[in-house]
């Protein structure tokens, strides 16, 4: 399967053409098993005919029955053509090279989200433009400017949603605010397009014939590479998802939903596992939404319940999803550059410098000392430094340890299961953190 992107050009420039929609609140989903009494589209019929490169649908020998996009629900949004509109230098190169990102946007208030490398490649991701960007983000439009301005100088959203956000889906990209009165937030997305109509149908043989969506992931990259993101469901099962408009989870109930920005040739499957529904809002938005909610909902967790650093030039907050994934938050206050992870499962924590964070493993309260650094692994065990057991586990006495106090560079750690408590002391030098037993 190949898709293309469609990269934006620096000069954009012709008539804009407007149309209106509105995505609901809650997705509208339509769904077709087989028994559906939706009227069949035969696959001879004129609107299943061949596209322009002459792919026809392929109804998998009459397991699969063509539908139209009327049938299923979907609405057909046009893209509009924003060629007339100049989008910020910097943003388009970012569109066009999203690798380029670099702490000076992050700085200027650029903020790009999730990092999906593409199978084609390509690194994929929102641009989001913060409450922080200053700078012109399209014409004169920029953070602050009148949301009913933007539609007086680039024409009525071809995508509105009552939460607040405003979309203009044009060829090469997606353009959308979030205000009510005025832009809060904007963000930038480019436009993923198919060229194969019969993806659908190619993943329904292969799930039929396979069952299992993890070994399809394993084993066919073909099918793979359509995918933007994929994996495990933590207790069991898989999911496979796609900008271009497509989910798949094979959990409690297995389903293929199907957003009203895929392209491709739409289908009823008979005798077959999934559930294949079909939803009325577009995918890119909706991801696009979520990024804006979840950097909003980021800062807040910084602001209430974030824990500052020594010298008070740091955050931190810790995010625990489940036992492969745990995380520490680390966000530079001055804007510095943009929020990092340091993966530890901790429990209780406590800053030590700027550099340096004292934790209690979540597993077995051992206490460690992990360096704040995404490019760096330092991380000690502090008891396993001072000997207090060694690389046998079967040997290791049984402990609960607490963080007890924090003075100068004299850690004091309590063990309750012992009723001991230890004294250590640490220094810093070129050679990173070092401990030792304090007098």
């Amino acid at each position: 399967m190949k898709f293309a992107k469609l990269i934006v050009l620096i000069c954009i420039g012709s008539i804009l053409t407007s149309c209106s929609g509105k995505v609901p609140k809650e997705p509208v989903v339509t769904s077709v098993p087989s028994n559906s009494s939706i009227t069949p589209q035969p696959a001879s019929s004129p609107k299943a005919e061949s596209d322009e490169e002459g792919q026809q649908p392929d109804t998998l020998d009459g397991k699969l029955t063509v539908i139209s996009r009327e049938e299923a629900g979907l609405s057909t949004i046009e893209p509009l053509d924003f060629s007339k509109f100049s989008v910020n230098k910097r943003l388009i190169e970012l569109l066009a090279n999203v690798e380029s990102y670099n702490n000076e946007d992050y700085k200027n208030g650029i903020v790009v989200g999730k990092k999906i490398l593409m199978s084609n490649g390509f690194m994929d991701e929102e641009i989001l433009i913060s409450e922080r960007y200053k700078d012109n983000i399209i014409n004169d439009i920029k953070i602050g400017t009148d949301m009913d301005y933007i539609k007086k100088v680039l024409g009525e959203p071809n995508i509105k949603d009552d939460r607040g956000f405003i979309f203009y889906k044009t060829k090469e990209y997606y353009l959308g605010f979030k205000g009510y009165s005025k832009v809060e937030y904007a963000i930038l997305v480019n436009r993923e397009i198919t060229e194969d109509k019969n993806i659908l149908a190619r993943i329904v043989k292969e799930l039929d014939r396979e069952k299992d969506l993890g070994e399809i992931l394993n084993s066919n990259q073909e099918l793979t590479a359509f995918f933007n993101e994929s994996g495990h469901i933590n207790g069991g099962g898989w999911y496979a998802n796609s900008y271009l408009g497509m989910e798949i989870v094979q959990f409690d109930s297995n389903t293929i939903t199907i957003y009203n920005n895929y392209e491709g040739y739409l289908y009823l499957a008979k005798d077959f596992e999934y559930d294949i529904k079909y939803v009325d809002n577009d995918y890119q938005v909706e991801n696009a939404i979520e990024t804006i909610d979840d950097y909003i909902a980021e800062n807040k967790e910084f602001d209430t319940s974030g824990v500052l650093s020594p010298s008070g030039k740091l955050k931190s907050t810790y995010y625990w999803g489940y036992s492969m994934l745990h995380y520490f938050k680390i966000k530079t206050l001055d804007n510095s550059r943009p929020v990092f992870r340091v993966h530890v499962p901790a429990g209780d924590y406590r800053w030590l410098t700027d550099d340096y964070i004292l934790y209690l493993n979540a597993w077995f309260t051992e206490p460690h000392i992990v360096r704040v650094s995404e490019d760096n692994n330092e991380d000690i065990d502090i008891m396993y430094e001072l000997g207090v057991y060694g690389d046998d586990d079967s040997h290791r006495p049984s402990f609960n340890f607490s963080i007890k106090n924090i003075e100068g560079n004299i850690i004091t750690l309590y063990d309750s299961k012992n009723n001991k408590e230890y004294k250590v002391e640490y220094s810093i030098g070129s050679n990173g953190i070092e401990v030792k037993m304090a007098n």
